[in-house]
C-alpha cells in the first residue's frame, strides 16, 4: 500500500507511493478500462469500484439516495432493485426530474416514499406538494417498521409472575439440577484408589452426622471436607458396612495424608470408635 496515504496500492513496485501521492504530473493512469472513470484508480487498469479485490467504500444509492450501499447490484439498494422489478417503466420523474423507474403516478421511489409518509400524517397524496420542501433520506437496508418488522416492547424480567403455581405430584419431583445430587466429596475420595464405600446407606448416615457435628462445633469448610474424605476412604479400604470404626484403621490413614485427629474426635464423640490400639508405654 501507499506509504503516503495508506489508502491505495503503490503505483510502481518498490516506489512506495500511489499515483495521487507521487510528485509531478507525468505518468498518470489511464481511465478505468471497465467503466471509464478517471478517478479513484486502484490497480491493473481498474478503479476501486471495478476491481474485484479492492476494499469498497460505502456510497449512496443512485435511486433513493440511501447511504450505505456497496458494489453489489452496482450500488443500488435492495429496495430500489425490487422497485425496478415491480415498475419496469422508466422515464422522467414529475418531482425530481430524474430518469428512473416510475410507478403509475409517474414518481420515482424517493418521491413516492416522501408522498407516502405525508399520507400517513393525514395529508392527501400529492407528489408535487409532498416533495416541494425536500425529502427525508434514510440508511440503506432499514425498512419502514409499519410495513414489515415491528420491534417488540422490552420485557421486564425482574417482575415476578402473578400466576398461581400449579400443584406438583409428589411421586414426580420434576427436573433436578445437577447440584442437587452431585457430591463433590465422592470423586475426591476415589482419588486414593479404594472406590466407594460398600454401604452407601451407612456412609450417608455417617456423613450426615459429621455435618451436624461440624456445624455444632464450628469447624471450617476445609476441615469438614477433609474429615468427610477420611471417613469415606476408611469405609472403602476396610469394608466397613455398619457398626464401629477401629482406631487402628483410622490411624493408618496418616499414611495417605488424611485427617486422622478430627476423624478420631468425631467418632469418639458419636460413640462410633473402637479403641484397639496398644499403648506405647505400659499402664
Amino acid at each position: 500500500m501507499c506509504t503516503g496515504c495508506g489508502q491505495r496500492p503503490e503505483a510502481w513496485v518498490r516506489r512506495g507511493l500511489c499515483y495521487d501521492c507521487k510528485p509531478g504530473t507525468r505518468g498518470r493512469p489511464l481511465p478505468c478500462r471497465r467503466c471509464g472513470s478517471p478517478q479513484d484508480y486502484w490497480t491493473q487498469g481498474l478503479c476501486r469500484a471495478c476491481h474485484p479485490l479492492a476494499p469498497q467504500r460505502p456510497r449512496s444509492c443512485p435511486g433513493c439516495l440511501a447511504w450505505g450501499t456497496a458494489r453489489i447490484h452496482a450500488g443500488w439498494c435492495s429496495a430500489c432493485k425490487a422497485w425496478q422489478h415491480q415498475h419496469p417503466t422508466t422515464g422522467e420523474c414529475v418531482s425530481c426530474h430524474r430518469t428512473l423507474s416510475l410507478d403509475q403516478h409517474r414518481a420515482c421511489r424517493l418521491c413516492w416514499r416522501q408522498t407516502d409518509q405525508q399520507a400517513y400524517a393525514g395529508q392527501p397524496r400529492d407528489v408535487l406538494a409532498a416533495n416541494q420542501h425536500g425529502q427525508q433520506l434514510w440508511f440503506a437496508g432499514m425498512g419502514d417498521p409499519r410495513k414489515g418488522y415491528r420491534p417488540h416492547p422490552r420485557r421486564d424480567y425482574r417482575r415476578t409472575s402473578t400466576a398461581r403455581p400449579q400443584p406438583t405430584d409428589p411421586s414426580c419431583p420434576g427436573q433436578q439440577t445437577i447440584y442437587d445430587f452431585l457430591d463433590p466429596i465422592a470423586p475426591r475420595a476415589q482419588r486414593y484408589g479404594f472406590g466407594d464405600p460398600p454401604s452407601q446407606t451407612f456412609a450417608a448416615s455417617v456423613d450426615r452426622r459429621l455435618l451436624e457435628h461440624a456445624a455444632r462445633h464450628g469447624w471450617s469448610a476445609r476441615q469438614t471436607d477433609k474429615t468427610r474424605i477420611a471417613l469415606r476412604v476408611a469405609q472403602a479400604k476396610h469394608t466397613i458396612t455398619c457398626g464401629r470404626f477401629k482406631a487402628s484403621h483410622v490411624a493408618a490413614l496418616a499414611d495417605h495424608d488424611l485427617a486422622v485427629r478430627t476423624t478420631l474426635a468425631f467418632l469418639a464423640a458419636c460413640d462410633l470408635l473402637d479403641e484397639d490400639r496398644v499403648p506405647d508405654l505400659p499402664v
